[in-house]
């Protein structure tokens, strides 16, 4: 199926990855994978195309699109760390650092 290909240079950043997106792939269906992946990949790129933009640095656990397409996979959290974001104190929403040290990592 398809994967989140590191750019070069990401391929440390790459292997938490790689590793959650095998853990997403064995708990789903292609299409749901798939699905999976394309979310994925739209949070990376919304955030490398508006790193200052409010609306992607943060995604409600409860937002009907993320649970659609990520949010409600088992072991999805593993991938949204992977990707930068972080949920502490159990929050009930993702957060983006927003750090142009965190946003090298997406590329």
């Amino acid at each position: 199926g398809p994967a989140l290909a590191p750019a070069a240079g990401g391929a440390a950043a790459a292997r938490p990855m790689a590793s959650a997106l095998a853990v997403i792939q064995t708990n789903t269906g292609e299409q749901e994978y798939r699905g999976a992946v394309a979310i994925l990949k739209k949070m990376g790129d919304n955030i490398l195309v508006h790193p200052n933009d409010p609306r992607f640095l943060a995604i409600r656990k409860q937002n009907a699109r993320f649970l659609e397409a990520l949010g409600h996979i088992r072991d999805h959290e593993a991938a949204m760390r992977a990707l930068g974001f972080s949920d502490e104190g159990g929050s009930v929403a993702w957060s983006f650092p927003g750090t142009a040290e965190a946003a090298a990592k997406l590329q």
